[in-house]
């Protein structure tokens, strides 16, 4: 079977021709020409589809294939022909992803290993009071995720530590400061209304739960 060529009607000028009438034309062509080929479709009675026939047919193939190329406007494209780029979201990147595994892993092994380490002398008095030493950096994770403190009551004089005052504001915990004198030996008389006030401050539900500190813890 030979290569069709379109041929323009008798009288009508080539360049008249538009596109879509030699397309379509062409394309009429090719379905006359499966269609004779009754050897293949009814004399042999394959029952083969028209796919199968223009794959083992290599002219009917590539006339085929000329004219779909035509049809999607590939032949006449004055834009020259590139393989397309993967999508660069798609694209897989082996360091990427080795640097960002090893980013969670860190992030896991921190949060496994991260120690939440309660104060020295810490011990639970009462309902939701407790009680400990001078509490330290270190120690902020604990009183803030473990314990839940809503307060703090301080029994020292002295003016809190600035890191701690920052700890506070950032967690939202009410600072408290009764100040009273340490517990040494021979035991200082504490004035009642300063006992008043932190009683007053530790037993209000409001405040709870709440730690009270001094330095050691042994107030």
């Amino acid at each position: 079977m030979g290569l069709y060529q379109a041929k323009n009607d008798e009288g009508s000028d080539p360049k008249s021709s538009s596109k879509i009438d030699d397309l379509i034309e062409n394309e009429a062509e090719i379905i006359r020409l499966i269609k004779e080929d009754g050897k293949l479709l009814i004399d042999n009675g394959d029952g083969r589809d028209i796919h199968n026939i223009i794959q083992e047919d290599k002219l009917l193939s590539v006339e085929f294939n000329e004219v779909l190329k035509r049809f999607h406007g590939e032949e006449k494209s004055d834009i020259p022909r590139k393989e397309f780029d993967e999508d660069e979201d798609d694209r897989y990147d082996s360091n990427e992803h080795h640097q960002k595994t090893i980013e969670v892993m860190n992030t896991l092994n921190h949060v496994i290993n991260k120690e939440v380490i309660p104060p020295e002398n810490f011990s639970h008095v009462v309902g939701e009071i407790y009680r400990s030493s001078f509490p330290r950096q270190e120690n902020f994770s604990f009183l803030h995720e473990r314990l839940k403190l809503k307060s703090i009551l301080v029994l020292i004089p002295e003016e809190y530590p600035q890191e701690n005052l920052n700890f506070l504001k950032l967690t939202g915990i009410k600072l408290y400061q009764v100040g009273m004198s340490g517990n040494k030996e021979p035991f200082v008389n504490i004035p009642s209304h300063l006992l008043t006030k932190a009683l007053e401050i530790v037993l209000n539900p409001a405040n709870q739960p709440i730690l009270i500190h001094c330095n050691r813890g042994q107030t």
